[in-house]
């Protein structure tokens, strides 16, 4: 959208040049007039044109006088200069300010046209540079933005003071360097796929946050530590903004969870110091790792309450031992709920601890019954087929219902029960074949199952893995479309977005290629 202004204190030229030149052909989208500099550049503070076509000669303020004030106040304007007058002097002005031409009068339509092609693309070509250098400084500032708020933790880099507070002061930067600060450790929960890249961008709820704050007279600066974990750090209006900035991140919270965001942010304790800064980041980082207890969505704030720490049951894993071997199941469930409950109350827990004890416990579990109900097991001193998954959760809700829908299998399979659980297996993969997402993950998902306890299940009672059965279903779908429809649109419809390996798997399964098998069903 490039503006342009017409300044002339002749009328006739300057009518003629806004109702005959064909503007919007030349790329000009706005255009508006003044008769002399001064009014020119009382509009150009609304206005702010692009370009200006500006007459030399002019009373009260001159064209050479106007450009003088323009590149002060809008240094990326395109100025053209009209004249009469064909004085050396004047160019040698332009020239200096960097003019873009020099028009003689009278004006030539014609001419003035193919100049305004001109500067319009030379201004669009410079629009392009000054994009990319505002993003680059812009990233610069972001960059240093979140160094300057590790740095404060504690964290890395420790830069003298006063370098700190001269870069913090900066324009681009501006967080206030005395007063009330406090620091605030924000964890997202981690998506499936992990972060790719730490910027602010790839967490944009941290900006809504920021500005909210912003909004309420906080001074903010935050900064990553690592992929889901990030600081900011708050400079309060007045020693008494405590609470209102709790209920602040407590609505931020909230929302962020109701629009799948997962978030917990635990805020350390008000310090008077801008360098006392890292203890109320020790504060907070300690305070965020309760997560695991309490999930996501909770804002905890620093009480300097005593630490709350289990003392674990030595006889624990005994007793969970004890009621799987007699078949207790049920005393089982209730020992772990009993587990969960009294660890909540303890959320000073180390959590590494508590992982590994659920590991203990699933080991027990998956080796001990499954041996007793004639089920094999992995002997091999490998890693258990969801070792990995298990690790990976991240709250203690998660580690409950992982355990107990384990037990639960457990029990179906010590009463008879795994006939129907294969069934429905089965049932699930002729309904969804033809969803390409559908995987043994997504199976085990809709059963409440482990996808390791699916596969084994199936297998022993089938003799074929799930991907097997998965596979036969969908070449049977394949061969009653086949007739009907272009190989490609097979392929889609039986869950394949890959032709040529759709292809490969029906030779494989079926003996011929889609194409050979439907020449074999013409008459």
């Amino acid at each position: 959208m490039v503006k342009l202004l017409i300044v002339d204190d002749e009328v006739k030229t300057r009518q003629t040049l806004y109702r005959y030149v064909p503007w919007f052909d030349l790329g000009i989208v706005d255009v508006e007039q003044a008769e002399d500099g001064l009014q020119a550049l009382q509009k150009s503070v609304a206005f702010v044109p692009d370009i200006v076509l500006t007459d030399v000669r002019m009373p009260r303020m001159n064209g050479i006088e106007l450009a003088k004030e323009l590149r002060a106040v809008l240094p990326r304007c395109k100025i053209i200069f009209l004249s009469a007058y064909s004085d050396l002097e004047y160019l040698k002005t332009a020239i200096k300010l960097q003019a873009f031409d020099y028009i003689e009068k009278p004006v030539d339509l014609e001419e003035i046209g193919r100049v305004i092609k001109s500067v319009v693309a030379e201004y669009r070509k410079d629009l392009q540079q000054w994009n990319v250098e505002r993003k680059l400084r812009e990233h610069e500032r972001m960059l240093r933005a979140r160094q300057l708020a590790v740095s404060l933790c504690g964290i890395g880099e420790k830069p003298e003071p006063e370098r700190i507070v001269d870069e913090l002061l900066h324009p681009d930067i501006r967080f206030p360097t005395t007063g009330t600060f406090v620091c605030l450790s924000i964890r997202f929960e981690a998506a499936e796929d992990g972060i790719e890249e730490l910027s602010v961008p790839s967490i944009p709820e941290l900006r809504q946050l920021d500005r909210r704050l912003s909004d309420l007279g906080f001074g903010c600066l935050m900064g990553a530590i690592k992929q889901e974990s990030w600081v900011m750090l708050a400079a309060m209006p007045s020693s008494s903004s405590m609470p209102e900035l709790r209920q602040t991140v407590e609505d931020y919270a909230r929302e962020c969870g109701n629009n799948g965001a997962n978030v917990c942010i635990a805020i350390g304790g008000p310090v008077g110091d801008l360098f006392s800064l890292p203890d109320s980041y020790k504060q907070a980082s300690s305070l965020s790792k309760r997560s695991f207890y309490f999930g996501y969505a909770h804002v905890l704030t620093f009480d300097n309450e005593p630490s709350r720490v289990y003392s674990f049951d030595p006889h624990l894993q005994e007793q969970w031992l004890r009621h799987l071997r007699n078949n207790q199941l049920d005393e089982a469930i209730r020992l772990i709920r009993q587990l969960v409950s009294q660890l909540r109350q303890h959320p000073d827990t180390p959590v590494e601890q508590v992982k590994n004890l659920f590991y203990s416990l699933w080991i027990q579990l998956y080796q001990g019954p499954r041996k007793l109900a004639g089920l094999s097991v992995h002997e091999n001193g490998n890693r258990l087929p969801e070792a990995d998954a298990l690790a990976s959760l991240s709250t203690l809700e998660q580690y409950e219902e992982f355990l107990l829908r384990e037990t639960e299998s457990v029990a179906n399979e010590n009463s008879g029960k795994t006939g129907g659980v294969v069934s429905r297996i089965a049932h699930i993969i002729r309904e969804q074949a033809g969803n390409q997402n559908l995987t043994i993950n997504s199976i085990a998902s809709q059963l409440f199952l482990t996808s390791s306890y699916v596969c084994l299940l199936f297998k022993n009672e089938t003799g074929l893995t799930v991907n097997q059965y998965l596979t036969s279903v969908r070449m049977e779908m394949a061969k009653q479309l086949i007739a009907r429809h272009k190989i490609h649109e097979v392929a889609k419809r039986v869950g394949y977005t890959d032709t040529k390996y759709f292809t490969r798997l029906f030779k494989k399964e079926v003996g011929w290629t889609p194409s050979e098998y439907r020449e074999r069903l013409r008459p």
